[in-house]
């Protein structure tokens, strides 16, 4: 079927060739979903995958959250993309810019009920992360218990833009951050080994 493009503002960023955006959609690992409700914006990381056949985005969570809240009540959305490249330097800092590509998705959101196709996306998902690995083989894919317990929510694509500023000009230098950055970055909480932490004590005992 033949999509609508949404226009972006910098028109001459925009990129007009689908197929672009479709692959955008079907490599880029994480997306951030826009919800809202009584006026009020909520912004949601999450893993998806888009299936092309269903000219849809699917995303996952618990059965409670605010998103999954939120698309209840309103089930339109916005979903981003992007990827960074090479800073490009100039003799002006505000001609300064980054290299970036990005897709955004307007759509619409239901809830999955066929436990079929809840697992054969929660599969589909597992597979576009681990390429690398083969079910049955290297995991045990989800059983029934588990995705009684996750609600997938299917976002059906009504309108698309992409967005692309990543030219070669060889007179720019070019650098990225984590090069020039280098030990001056901190050590990222996160990154740590969480067992002996107390939120995921807190957390360990909240879901038994």
């Amino acid at each position: 079927m033949e999509q609508q493009l949404a226009t972006p503002r910098r028109r001459d960023r925009q990129v007009r060739d689908e197929n672009w955006i479709r692959e955008m959609l079907t490599y880029s690992l994480f997306c951030t979903v826009a919800t809202v409700l009584d006026d009020q914006p909520f912004l949601r990381p999450s893993a998806f995958i888009y299936v092309e056949a269903d000219h849809a985005i699917y995303i996952h969570g618990a059965h409670a959250g605010r998103a999954i809240d939120n698309v209840k009540e309103e089930p339109r959305v916005c979903l981003c993309v992007y990827e960074v490249g090479a800073f490009r330097m100039d003799d002006f800092a505000f001609s300064f810019y980054q290299e970036q590509a990005g897709v955004m998705v307007f759509g619409t959101t239901s809830t999955v009920l066929d436990n079929d196709k809840k697992h054969a996306v929660m599969q589909a998902l597992m597979e576009k992360h681990t390429p690398h690995l083969t079910v049955d083989v290297d995991y045990r894919p989800a059983n029934s218990k588990e995705i009684d317990v996750t609600t997938v929510i299917r976002i059906d694509i009504d309108r698309w833009s992409g967005k692309l500023k990543w030219t070669e000009e060889p007179e720019r230098e070019r650098y990225f951050y984590e090069d020039v950055i280098g030990d001056r970055k901190p050590r990222l909480p996160w990154t740590h080994d969480m067992s002996d932490d107390p939120l995921t004590a807190e957390w360990k005992k909240s879901v038994k």
